[in-house]
């Protein structure tokens, strides 16, 4: 754990500030910012970094060296990926972001750092988006199309198989817990799902 507890990550608006937070022990602290351009999509990586997307200005996945133990910047943050989306990042450090969310036939792979595709996982189809890679690295959690709304899929890393999760809808923005055994998403103001276990 980090700290010494079990952190919680929120992105934060105020005043037409942007900042990215921890919650932890019911004591909020400021990670980056107060930025005048939106930050979000925060992920601790085991490297010592918290990873984020950065709309506006140099858009892209951003990094930020953090101390482990007090939670504080410990360096300035850096560019990862320009035009990256939505980093997640497994347990062993493994980094993924979207690089295109236009429509159409995607499919999910695993690059090197040098942004060589190393392997493709599963089948592509239409309209996947918001990937979530489980803290082990073998499944995928993702939003695709079922019919007029998006549901969640879980893929299996290893065989290349999805199986549907949700069959209400959900607005998508997938993340596990950090033992891998729950995905929590956003179901919108009347959907009756807002979690699931795995």
């Amino acid at each position: 754990t980090i700290g010494g507890g079990k952190p919680l990550w929120i992105s934060h608006l105020t005043n037409q500030q942007h900042s990215i937070d921890t919650i932890e022990d019911g004591k909020r602290q400021v990670l980056v910012g107060p930025l005048p351009f939106v930050i979000r999509h925060a992920a601790y990586s085991r490297s010592g970094h918290l990873v984020y997307q950065r709309v506006g200005s140099n858009p892209g996945i951003w990094a930020v060296p953090v101390d482990p133990r007090t939670l504080k910047p410990s360096g300035e943050p850096f560019l990862v990926a320009s035009g990256g989306l939505r980093p997640s990042v497994a347990a062993d450090g493994t980094l993924v972001y979207v690089t295109d969310e236009s429509w159409g036939q995607l499919r999910l792979s695993f690059l090197n750092r040098s942004g060589a595709v190393t392997r493709d996982v599963g089948e592509p189809r239409v309209g996947m988006k918001h990937p979530a890679l489980s803290p082990k690295g073998d499944r995928i959690v993702y939003a695709a199309p079922s019919g007029e709304r998006d549901d969640l899929w879980l893929l299996d890393v290893a065989s290349g198989v999805s199986t549907r999760l949700t069959f209400n809808g959900t607005r998508g923005d997938p993340e596990w817990n950090l033992d891998g055994t729950q995905v929590f998403f956003s179901c919108g103001a009347t959907g009756a799902e807002g979690g699931v276990e795995i």
